[in-house]
């Protein structure tokens, strides 16, 4: 794969966490004021915390990575 089109892929990943870490942002965590006596509700509730969770901790780290990935492959 040519460098161009690696770094166009890692650009592209590092503004889908961006958009994702914004989507987060603005949800403000609704589901915790949702009703769980409804099963489906709570199964969606129940799995949209898990996907925050498991985003916001490790999508920094993954960003990270991304930015120095980036950056290696500005190097001759």
């Amino acid at each position: 794969m040519s460098k161009e089109k690696t770094r166009t892929i890692l650009i592209f990943s590092c503004v889908v966490m961006i958009i994702v870490f914004i989507g987060l942002y603005n949800m403000h965590s609704e589901y915790l004021s949702w009703d769980y006596s409804n099963h489906s509700t709570a199964i969606l509730g129940t799995a949209l915390h898990i996907f925050e969770f498991l985003f916001i901790r490790i999508a920094p780290v993954c960003f990270i990575v991304l930015i120095i990935r980036i950056l290696f492959t500005f190097k001759k």
